[in-house]
């Protein structure tokens, strides 16, 4: 899927101000979601530094930081296939996307020390193929007690290698994402105590 370094930036921009942790309401964020949004992209486009574009079965590699300035154009072309993985860190600014070959050495990178429970990394966001691919580490506890794992919850790293074996990786559908009903709350209501 060919998009411009803008429609890519300003996708991102949505997907990490849309799960968020700010606590405010919807109807007071949505005030400031296009600000926010457009803010994001313009703050990350000029310090862009396109390493390989994806044209002619290339694979897809950028690195940059955010404020900083290299020039670069939000018309510019990238043709995003395969597997990529958008990794910011907040700390110091600095973000990159790469390409995995294939599904299992993404998930491998991402259950990782360098991967989605890394401390010091703040976002990371999959694409396949150009199309958002929403995911959860999740840890199998005791007991058969299987739940997710927001990396956001912890002050300190946590202890990568002795969780392998009991975490992996869940693939969402976009769909879970969205706001519940008023009609599917009533019903979540309803149940219960059932």
């Amino acid at each position: 899927m060919i998009k411009t370094l803008r429609e890519f930036f300003t996708e991102v921009a949505s997907i990490s101000y849309d799960s968020s942790d700010y606590g405010m309401i919807a109807q007071i964020r949505s005030q400031f979601r296009t600000n926010e949004i457009n803010g994001f992209a313009n703050a990350f486009i000029p310090g862009a530094e396109i390493l390989k574009d994806g044209k002619n079965g290339a694979p897809v590699a950028m690195k940059g930081k955010a404020d900083d300035n290299k020039g670069t154009s939000g018309d510019v072309e990238i043709d995003f296939h395969g597997f990529q993985l958008f990794d910011y860190s907040d700390i110091k600014g600095d973000w990159m996307v790469v390409t995995f070959p294939n599904l299992e050495s993404l998930e491998k990178h991402l259950l990782s020390e360098a991967g989605a429970l890394n401390i010091y990394s703040s976002d990371m966001i999959v694409f396949e193929d150009g199309v958002y691919k929403p995911f959860q580490i999740m840890f199998n506890g005791d007991h058969d007690t299987v739940i997710p794992i927001d990396p956001d919850a912890f002050d300190t790293p946590l202890d990568i290698p002795a969780m392998q074996g009991r975490i992996w990786v869940r693939w969402m559908d976009p769909k879970e994402l969205e706001p519940l009903t008023d009609e599917e709350v009533e019903e979540y209501r309803r149940s219960i105590g059932r």
